[in-house]
């Protein structure tokens, strides 16, 4: 097998195994789990924003966010693009700057869990009364998306630790052999990621609505 070689042509390779090759066409059982999880964590949110909107007139407050929260947009936006490129590098077995792309997306990814952060606690400075319906909202969807944010940074870590060990890799790498089953993890991986800055793009807006 030539270098360079594309894609397509390494899937109908002698070098792959028939199950190696059905692992990168058909969809994966990782990725229907994870439209699965997906449907249900947006149903979540959806109706925990809709709930609080039903609770609007009761006790409501608005507060002005530290300043970092309005840079977190463009911290999710840059994860989204560098992941989606550094899939597209994978694929095209342009290992080096994939890892480039997938470090930059880590640290994208981690520069917004600090931004988070740190917008999480200026407002547990601002002492907000627990026991009112729209306090008490507020802190349950900080909370839940921290979660799915802490989630998908140690999953991007992992992976990103594992492209940089392959980097010798001469089964694949040192070949420009495409891994199968590391495009599925990429593939998996770069679908939360568009999730779960999709989902902060939607509650970004609903806070900036409704409470500012």
């Amino acid at each position: 097998m030539t270098d360079n070689t594309n894609y397509q042509d390494q899937m109908t390779s002698e070098n792959f195994s028939r199950d190696n090759r059905e692992v990168a066409i058909r969809m994966h059982p990782q990725k229907l789990a994870m439209y699965i999880s997906m449907l249900s964590m947006t149903m979540f949110f959806v109706a925990l924003t809709s709930a609080l909107l039903f609770k609007k007139g009761q006790d409501w407050f608005s507060f002005a966010p530290p300043a970092l929260f309005y840079y977190s947009p463009i911290l999710v936006v840059l994860n989204s693009f560098l992941l989606h490129r550094a899939t597209k590098l994978y694929k095209s077995a342009q290992f080096k700057s994939f890892r480039n792309h997938l470090l930059l997306a880590l640290l994208s990814a981690v520069g917004f869990f600090l931004v988070q952060w740190f917008t999480w606690e200026g407002i547990l400075d601002m002492r907000l009364d627990r026991r009112v319906v729209s306090a008490a909202f507020f802190y349950v969807i900080m909370l839940m998306h921290a979660l799915h944010l802490l989630g998908g940074v140690s999953a991007l870590l992992v992976v990103w630790f594992k492209a940089w060990r392959s980097r010798k890799d001469e089964l694949f790498e040192l070949r420009n052999i495409i891994n199968p089953k590391r495009v599925l993890a990429i593939e998996v991986l770069t679908l939360f990621w568009h999730f779960v800055d999709g989902l902060w793009i939607y509650l970004f807006l609903f806070i900036f609505f409704n409470y500012t």
